[in-house]
């Protein structure tokens, strides 16, 4: 088997140890969501597993890439942020507050020797204005440089990298020890299921069939996390 020098660690906000955290789904509550109002909060805090998962990689030498997988509010109606949401809508993820809990991870986490990087969050929607994404990039990279100097990772899925650059004038010039994350995945759809091995790989070198392509970001003098 080929070794392994980094491995994520995605963990959920509610883990966060924040002053006035609400570990629960936020409202309305009412038709399909209803049941929410009542259900039982996430357990946590409970960061003291990402310490001791952080320590047992330092032991073997592997680094760390921490990812706020899971926002307050939820970034995504999908069961990846913790709880799956058909009526999710984009005002309800805290924005704020998920700087807040990136502020914390890197205050809390940020020097740690095992860790590589943060990744800001997992997989935000479509529906969420690539402006406001942005936005909050920005300053979630600012909440973290406060007291890290770690790779700071932006997911970019599924966004064009043309507008983020033309009219988002994004990624700003004082971004230092940034990459963009492009999660190039290789099963979604038929054009994928029927791709030859040969294809699948060459398709993951060039980073052709995805947006933004991994050629773009780098082409532009970025870093890339393939993912």
């Amino acid at each position: 088997a080929a070794a392994r020098e980094s491995a994520p660690l995605p963990l959920g906000y509610w883990v966060l140890d924040v002053e006035g955290l609400e570990r629960r789904p936020r409202g309305p509550f009412s038709g399909a969501r209803a049941w929410m109002e009542e259900a039982p909060p996430f357990v946590g805090p409970c960061e003291h597993h990402v310490r001791d998962a952080l320590d047992w990689a330092a032991e073997i030498g592997l680094s760390v890439n921490l990812c706020l997988h899971g926002a307050p509010g939820g970034q995504s109606g999908h069961d990846a942020t913790g709880l799956s949401d058909g009526q999710w809508q984009p005002c309800m993820w805290d924005r704020q507050l998920t700087v807040r809990c990136l502020a914390h991870m890197a205050r809390v986490f940020g020097r740690h020797p095992a860790l590589a990087a943060v990744t800001v969050i997992n997989e935000p929607s479509r529906s969420i204005p690539t402006s406001d994404l942005a936005a909050f990039y920005v300053d979630a990279y600012a909440a973290i440089r406060e007291h890290s100097d770690a790779t700071v990772v932006m997911p970019v899925y599924q966004r064009s990298w043309w507008w983020l650059q033309t009219y988002g004038q994004f990624p700003p010039p004082h971004f230092q020890n940034v990459a963009f994350d492009v999660h190039l995945y290789h099963c979604f759809g038929w054009d994928w299921q029927w791709c030859t091995l040969s294809g699948i790989l060459w398709r993951a070198g060039n980073g052709l069939g995805h947006l933004p392509s991994l050629q773009a970001i780098l082409r532009s003098g970025h870093r890339a996390v393939v993912s």
